[in-house]
């Protein structure tokens, strides 16, 4: 990597961007790129969601072709939790602790002598 005078990085001379200026291209864009920002992974637990599922079937001659089967109840299952956890958000876990703060102040100290 090329530096300037002042030992600063030169802007556009980082190999992993290709001569771009700034900051390189990260996982995470490339990962919504390939999706078309969500929406094609979204549009895939949909048709599970539907029950239905791309699969690829073996022709005779010796080729696939990419169809459409029925899902099982438990893909369809568990693509209505996906997107109901994205579109309203995931339902708040509770627990109930039955805890005395009082007794835990006391713990060990013989009240008796007290």
């Amino acid at each position: 990597m090329e530096r300037d005078t002042k030992g600063r990085f030169i802007r556009g001379h980082e190999p992993s961007n290709n001569g771009k200026g700034g900051r390189p291209i990260g996982l995470a864009v490339r990962c919504r790129a390939a999706v078309a920002d969500g929406a094609d992974l979204v549009q895939f637990y949909v048709d599970v969601f539907r029950g239905l599922v791309d699969a690829e079937m073996p022709q005779e001659d010796g080729t696939t072709e990419r169809v459409k089967v029925p899902a099982k109840l438990e893909q369809r299952m568990e693509a209505a939790a996906w997107l109901a956890d994205r579109g309203w958000g995931k339902a708040k876990q509770q627990i109930e602790a039955n805890i005395n703060p009082i007794a835990k102040v006391y713990e060990g100290l013989d009240i008796d002598s007290v």
